[in-house]
C-alpha cells in the first residue's frame, strides 16, 4: 500500500514538472515580495505574528519550485526598505493603495502581498463566580497584482464574548481569522494562473 502510494507520488511529481515546463517554460519567474506582519495594535504577539507569516508563506508556496522556477521570492532585506511606506500611523484603517502600488515597482515585483492585524486583543474580567472572555481578532490581506493592474484588500474578523474558553482566546480566533482571510483568494489560480505557451501535439 505504502510502495504503490509512493509510485503515485513520483507520477504526479513527473507529470507537474511535465505539464508546467511546457506551459511556462517561455515565461519568466513571477517576483513574489512578502511582507513583514504589519501590527498596528500596539499588541505585540511574536507567536501570532510568525504563525501569521508562516501560513501566508505556505499560501503561495508551489511544489518543486526549486526545479521549476515559476516564483521568485524577493529577499526581506529589500522589502524592509519599502516598508515604512506603508505602515498606517492612524487606526483609519484605509489603506493608501498607491503607495502599495509603487513599493511594488520600487522592488520589480509582480506581486506585494501582506496581513494587517488592525485589531488583537483578549481581556478577562470576573462575572459573579464565572471567568468572562472578550476579545478580537481583525486581519487585512493586502496587495497589488502587477500583471492586472488589480489592488487587494480583504477583511476577516472573529470576535468572542462570553465564559472563558480556549476557542475565544486571540491564538484560536487568530487561527480561524487568518483561516478565513486566505480563502478568499486562491493565489495560483486567480492571481497567477499557468497559461499555455506552447501548443502540445
Amino acid at each position: 500500500m505504502r510502495r504503490n502510494s509512493l509510485i503515485l507520488y513520483f507520477i504526479l511529481c513527473i507529470f507537474l514538472i511535465f505539464t508546467t515546463t511546457c506551459f511556462a517554460s517561455d515565461r519568466s519567474p513571477k517576483r513574489i515580495a512578502i511582507l513583514p506582519i504589519i501590527n498596528e495594535t500596539g499588541n505585540a504577539q511574536p507567536e501570532i505574528e510568525q504563525y501569521i507569516k508562516a501560513e501566508l508563506e505556505d499560501k503561495l508556496h508551489i511544489p518543486l519550485n526549486g526545479t521549476l522556477h515559476i516564483y521568485e521570492y524577493i529577499p526581506q532585506t529589500d522589502i524592509l526598505k519599502v516598508l515604512p511606506e506603508l505602515n498606517i500611523p492612524d487606526k483609519s484603517h484605509k489603506f493608501d493603495m498607491n503607495r502599495l502600488k509603487a513599493a511594488a515597482e520600487e522592488v520589480s515585483a509582480d506581486l506585494i502581498v501582506g496581513v494587517v492585524i488592525t485589531s488583537l486583543y483578549e481581556y478577562q474580567y470576573p462575572h459573579w463566580e464565572e471567568t468572562f472572555l472578550d476579545s478580537n481578532v481583525t486581519l487585512h490581506l493586502i496587495g497589488y497584482d502587477k500583471t492586472k493592474d488589480k489592488f487587494i484588500n480583504l477583511k476577516s474578523q472573529e470576535s468572542y464574548n462570553g465564559e472563558y474558553s480556549l476557542p475565544g482566546t486571540i491564538d484560536a480566533l487568530s487561527h480561524e481569522a487568518l483561516n478565513k482571510l486566505l480563502n478568499k483568494i486562491d493565489f495560483k489560480k486567480d492571481v497567477f494562473p499557468i497559461i499555455p505557451t506552447k501548443t502540445l501535439t
